[in-house]
């Protein structure tokens, strides 16, 4: 899998399943010596409770250290499936992303001889405790890495664009949807893909609007969506911008489409551009995305599919996600798996 940014290693620890107003750390090195930690609910970007801080090693001697560590667990990590994981009550989970490849597990370490001795764990389970064995000796071996860096080289990152990336559980949750089958999505590489994909799933079932309406539509998207969101100074501003370029939208469609087909295609627009891991790497700006919502789905719910059955689902639903600590794109791809896969075990991937 394709390294994210100039990620060399990225660890993300959830609290246990159940725990309410736990939050998460994320332990990331980055290639150049950039090392960073966040504090920050699993799936959610929230003002008061996102911390984070990053610092470069400038001795040469620890940018040797660091190549040393990467190469020292590239191995031991290799024949580690996606997902992993002992069937335990009131473990902590993790994701790591170690150049690039993902994997998702329990966070917990077992001696193996005794989980051999008593006779609970088959093969499989086994082979799982060995593998989360491996990922906490490794954290354990990345803060002894950290402890013996040279202090009085050691330069703060304030402003480093790494402290507000996607992070490893989002991702994973990313690759989760669109490496199944089950969950139709398609997997496109750049802007104008995304919005060709967005139509595609926007127009699943009725009739695409004319080639004139198409074209002024998709250019308007290409030219304004990501400046619209990486623009925005704030939620407030977002959804401001937001309801104004759906309205243009409707213009530029010469009236082929009506307000909740307009902001289907778009926020779908976004869904899309944030699952290519480059288009949108800003944990702050997935905050702002809205969660789409078929215009049928809201005529059933709401009764209307004009602005204002839109803005009071978003609004509604984004009282119920901050409840929950997670994002509305992020809750949106977790539907999206759930309905792929009904069974209570697997509704819903990770905690949130």
């Amino acid at each position: 899998m394709a390294r994210f940014v100039n990620e060399l290693f990225s660890i993300q620890i959830d609290p246990p399943k159940g725990v309410s107003n736990a939050f998460c750390v994320t332990y990331s090195l980055y290639e150049g010596g950039l090392f960073s930690v966040r504090t920050s609910r699993p799936y959610a970007e929230e003002a008061e409770s996102q911390e984070a801080q990053a610092f470069y090693a400038k001795d040469p001697k620890d940018l040797l250290k660091i190549q040393a560590f990467i190469a020292e667990w590239r191995n031991p990590l290799k024949d580690i499936p996606s997902a992993t994981g002992v069937n335990e009550e009131g473990l902590s989970s993790f994701n790591l992303v170690f150049e690039g490849k993902e994997i998702y597990g329990s966070y917990v370490y077992h001696d193996l001889d005794e989980a051999k001795a008593t006779g609970k764990f088959g093969k499989n389970e086994l082979k799982m405790i060995d593998w989360n064995n491996r990922i906490v000796k490794m954290l354990e071996a990345f803060f002894v890495l950290v402890k013996s860096l040279n202090s009085s080289l050691l330069a703060p990152a304030v402003k480093a664009q790494e402290l507000f990336d996607l992070r490893p559980a989002p991702r994973y949750l990313m690759s989760l949807v669109l490496g199944d089958p089950e969950c139709h999505l398609e997997h496109p590489t750049n802007l104008e893909d995304c919005i060709k994909s967005a139509a595609h799933k926007a127009f699943e079932g009725k009739e695409m609007i004319d080639g004139k309406s198409f074209n002024e539509v998709f250019m308007a998207l290409k030219v304004n969506a990501l400046p619209l969101l990486e623009k925005a100074g704030s939620l407030g501003d977002f959804d401001k911008a937001h309801s104004s370029f759906v309205r243009d939208l409707i213009g530029k469609s010469f009236g082929k489409l009506n307000y909740a087909e307009a902001a289907y295609w778009l926020d779908l627009t976004y869904i899309y551009a944030l699952l290519t891991k480059s288009l949108i790497r800003s944990e702050l700006l997935v905050s702002y995305l809205h969660a789409p919502i078929a215009p049928k789905d809201l005529l059933e719910e709401n009764g209307s599919m004009d602005e204002a059955a839109y803005l009071f689902f978003q609004d509604e639903g984004r009282k119920e996600f901050a409840l929950l600590h997670i994002s509305p794109a992020y809750f949106y791809l977790e539907g999206i798996f759930a309905k792929a896969h009904p069974s209570p075990s697997s509704a819903t991937p990770h905690q949130a």
